[in-house]
């Protein structure tokens, strides 16, 4: 199966501001992250806050750059493209972002905000074929036409993200990041925005990278899963493998949090040790690990196949 997005070998560094106040260390926040995303697929990616979910779908759409690797859309290396060289992607991969109140400029109308992605990548529409194409789009995501007149403070979460999905599939994308797209919506409203997704998927032939921290909506709506923790990934599986199967200790602990009263998964995990850091060389989740061994300290696991949809990167397997 040809892949439409891979990933390759990807590092990211943030590194020290220049005008701050104090230096600070440069930050690794991705770890060798490689990862394979195929055609119409809905591929989640969880982890706890600060694992890297977002930054990785921040350099899928070019609105970071990584370190080192190689990204790939469609077979072709799109990392170190000129700008101009990657507007003919910018059709094909578009961004839902997860905050739908800061997502829209107050100062238009929902309808001109829709309209500036075909503005923008449909220059041969005219603009009474905007509106129109506008007007279909807020039927699509189930709204009435006549919300296009509106200003974003006059809707309500759940129509400013509708809006949001409207936008972003306007130019008729192959594939759409999804950063928490429902986090800041009421649950009700989020069961009509990923019901929403499935139908756009069904109807356009659409991938999702589906970044989320809510376990329960992931494993709903996702065909594969990637688990993250501090910037690398420990396991990855279809979606009913790494829910119903867990292999990775963080893995297990992570799902067994999502039942826990607290949905902060930072206050779940276990500190074990006398508070001892690990080496560069070892195991991210030496220090919290209930199965670690000594060779856990000092060596970093491979990832290991379990099955041919299943793996895992633990040296106690």
């Amino acid at each position: 199966m040809m892949s439409l997005l891979r990933f390759q070998n990807i590092n990211k560094v943030y590194s020290d501001r220049s005008l701050a106040l104090f230096k600070r260390a440069p930050v690794q926040v991705l770890h060798d992250i490689n990862l394979t995303l195929h055609h119409k697929e809905i591929f989640g990616i969880i982890g706890e806050s600060g694992s890297g979910k977002s930054t990785l779908g921040r350099l899928t759409v070019r609105l970071s750059q990584p370190s080192s690797g190689h990204i790939f859309f469609e077979n072709q290396n799109i990392t170190n493209l000129s700008k101009k060289a990657f507007q003919p992607y910018r059709k094909k991969i578009q961004i839902i972002l997860q905050d739908p109140h800061n997502a829209l400029n107050p100062s238009l109308s929902v309808g001109a905000s829709i309209e500036e992605a075909l503005t923008a990548q449909h220059t041969q529409m005219n603009a009474s074929e905007r509106r129109e194409r506008v007007a279909a789009l807020l039927q699509q995501t189930g709204l009435s036409p006549a919300i296009a007149n509106r200003r974003p403070h006059e809707l309500s979460g759940g129509q400013k993200q509708r809006i949001g999905i409207a936008r972003a599939i306007a130019i008729n994308p192959t594939l759409i990041v999804a950063d928490e797209i429902v986090a800041a919506l009421d649950v009700s409203v989020q069961a009509h925005i990923l019901n929403l997704m499935l139908d756009l998927r069904s109807q356009f032939n659409m991938a999702y990278l589906f970044i989320s921290h809510d376990l329960a909506i992931v494993q709903k709506i996702s065909d594969r899963v990637a688990v993250l923790y501090k910037g690398r990934i420990v396991e990855t599986g279809l979606s009913d493998e790494v829910f119903q199967n867990p292999l990775h200790p963080y893995t297990q602990t992570l799902l067994a949090s999502s039942s826990a009263t607290s949905t902060d998964t930072k206050t779940i995990f276990p500190q074990f040790g006398n508070g001892t850091t690990n080496s560069s060389s070892g195991c991210c989740f030496y220090n919290q690990c209930f199965r670690r061994k000594a060779i856990c300290e000092n060596k970093s696991p491979d990832t290991v196949e379990i099955s041919p949809t299943h793996h895992i990167a633990c040296l106690i397997v």
